[in-house]
């Protein structure tokens, strides 16, 4: 199960962040981003991490780029860097948002 709240521009998100939730993770990523100028995800209370996941923070990131609004990443499970790395999604190469603080690439 995984749960979003809003509140003073963080998205508090908790518990499973996997393909099962991955619809009610975009829903709260573009319902926080249509109503705050800035916005910072906060992962600190999240269990479990998939692929989806992080294409749906790499997906936000550039949402919020086109939209002209800041996003930060912070807190995480240790598994969620474990991901990144494993999926090769901590390297530079490719990665057109890596000036532009990409969380993949450090660290959130």
């Amino acid at each position: 199960m995984a749960d979003f709240e809003l509140n003073d521009g963080t998205l508090a998100v908790g518990g499973e962040l996997t393909v099962e939730h991955a619809v009610a993770f975009r829903d709260a990523l573009l319902a926080a981003l249509e109503c705050q100028g800035s916005l910072t995800v906060e992962l600190s209370r999240v269990t479990e991490v998939d692929l989806a996941c992080l294409q749906l923070l790499c997906s936000a990131l550039k949402t919020a780029g086109s939209l002209k609004k800041d996003v930060t990443i912070s807190g995480g499970p240790k598994s969620l860097r474990e991901a990144m790395t494993y999926l090769g999604a901590c390297s530079d190469v490719g990665c057109q948002h890596k000036d532009a603080g990409c969380f993949l690439i450090q660290g959130g």
